[in-house]
């Protein structure tokens, strides 16, 4: 019940104003909040660069399941092209009988 009235203000200030404004005055905000992204990035720097190499390491399970599924869907591509190419094959001839019968008539 509660979450409503703050989906509510995070939708009205945080999509619908903001887009108002910077419709408008887009490169006057963003010059203005430059110096403050910047600062957010200096300060979270410490806990979001050790975080992302972790996250790179590549002997835990996530990283090993999704090369996995990577290469299946991979596999899964090559062979739908290869499909796509034989039933190419198949129909280009089906429409050069059906070209010369129809010019002919």
């Amino acid at each position: 019940m509660t979450s409503a009235p703050v989906l509510s203000l995070v939708l009205v200030f945080g999509e619908i104003l903001a887009q108002a404004v910077c419709t408008r005055f887009g490169l006057t905000v963003g010059a203005a909040m430059a110096p403050l992204v910047r600062v957010l990035l200096l300060l979270f720097f410490p806990i979001s660069y050790p975080v992302s190499k972790v996250r790179q390491i590549p002997d835990s399970e996530y990283t090993i399941r999704t090369s996995f599924l990577a290469s299946e869907l991979y596999s899964v591509q090559v062979d739908l092209a290869q499909f796509g190419m034989d039933l190419r094959n198949q129909i280009l001839p089906l429409l050069a009988v059906f070209e010369a019968r129809t010019s002919s008539v």
